[in-house]
């Protein structure tokens, strides 16, 4: 997305959140985490929910 200039979305990053949740990587949620609120974006409860998922899978 970055090599087409496209930006993200609110659901792009949920689904990275998710998916670096269920590979047990909170180090990259947290850097996911990160670039969402310095893009600008207002996170909702979906966010919320994985990453608490994230970092619970993760201990």
């Amino acid at each position: 997305m970055k090599a087409l200039g496209v930006k993200p979305n609110l659901v792009c990053y949920n689904t990275l959140l998710d998916a670096m949740g269920r590979a047990k990587r909170p180090w990259q949620v947290k850097s996911i985490y990160q670039q969402l609120l310095s893009s600008g974006l207002t996170p909702g409860w979906a966010i919320y929910a994985s990453l608490i998922r994230a970092y619970g899978k993760a201990r």
